[in-house]
């Protein structure tokens, strides 16, 4: 098996569960131009195209944003590869769109109605654009593309990122939504991957754990019992003043997907003999750190939670002017 990326979180646990299962060689490949791909390719049977590009994070893959001009010289390079016999593409499920009219959960074969404002999701939807173009003139490899939901772990890199990311809005609505959401851990995503190669598998895939858990069954699980509400203004501009001053980890532009629903259904991969090894739940429980306030008694949550709306603006507020005069002591 050949991965690009092999410096990311994703192709790492993909290489540790490769080598446990079956000792099969995970070649990661590096290289940037055509000859150089070609060379490193060479004898390969199964390829994983992740497009990782430097930048910010928008899960817990730590793929960045998505090369699609590497996607490209890749493609051209796998045209010459006479041994290739399968093409695994991870995307995402963002490629759906974040919609109200979304149904209860997304299955393949829904429209991709990826916000074109959100160029992570756009660029997705290219990239499986350029991957199915490519398959169109090699049609005798199998093509598998994964649209995984927001992936997360348990390293602490990954929970730092997670923390700081417009992802944990656990205490905090913006207007009336109060949508649900998935939550993959990383394992089982490098675990379907693995299950589509050794199942020798083609189709598009949701991956995904069984389910959604609901706006108040995280906050339950981070202990809260109450919320603060931010109009959607409010809610965008508090965004981009966190991106400026780097008090987030994820940019603005993935706002729209943190307040409609982008639920996937997992059923067609289940059908094939994958099983997540990690619930929502459970997944959500690892992709955080235990807080403060989980620790505290009943009684004493409930008379915090009277004046939690003020303490949450009012802490917002202290954070942003922080982060202002950073900004100005570095200029």
């Amino acid at each position: 098996m050949a991965c690009d990326g092999p410096h990311t979180e994703l192709a790492r646990s993909l290489e540790e569960l490769v080598a446990s299962e079956d000792g099969s060689e995970f070649r990661g490949v590096t290289a940037s131009d055509h000859e150089g791909l070609v060379r490193q390719l060479n004898g390969i049977r199964d390829v994983v195209l992740l497009a990782p590009l430097d930048g910010p994070e928008v899960d817990g893959t730590t793929v960045g944003g998505v090369d699609l001009l590497g996607a490209k010289r890749m493609l051209d390079a796998l045209s010459e590869i006479s041994t290739l016999e399968q093409l695994i593409v991870v995307s995402s499920a963002m490629v759906y769109g974040a919609r109200e009219d979304n149904p209860e959960a997304l299955d393949e074969s829904a429209p991709l109605r990826a916000d074109h404002g959100v160029s992570f999701a756009a660029d997705k939807a290219t990239l499986e654009h350029l991957v199915r173009s490519w398959h169109g003139r090699n049609s005798a490899v199998r093509l598998v593309i994964l649209r995984p939901t927001l992936t997360v772990s348990a390293d602490l890199s990954a929970v730092n990122w997670l923390e700081r990311s417009l992802w944990f809005t656990a205490g905090t609505r913006v207007g009336d939504a109060a949508p649900p959401r998935q939550f993959l851990h990383r394992i089982d995503l490098a675990r379907a991957i693995e299950h589509c190669r050794r199942s020798r598998l083609s189709g598009v895939f949701n991956v995904a754990p069984d389910g959604a858990l609901s706006a108040a069954e995280q906050l339950e699980l981070v202990g809260r019992v109450a919320e603060v509400r931010m109009s959607e203004p409010a809610a965008e501009q508090m965004a981009k003043v966190r991106w400026r001053f780097n008090l987030t980890s994820t940019p603005p532009e993935i706002l729209p997907y943190t307040r409609s629903s982008w639920v996937v259904s997992n059923a067609a991969l289940r059908a094939t003999g994958w099983e997540p090894m990690y619930t929502n739940a459970e997944a959500f429980v690892v992709g955080h750190r235990e807080s403060w306030w989980s620790s505290l008694s009943a009684r004493r949550r409930q008379e915090i939670s009277l004046g939690a709306t003020v303490v949450g603006v009012a802490g917002v507020a202290v954070s942003v002017a922080a982060g202002v005069a950073r900004w100005m002591r570095s200029r």
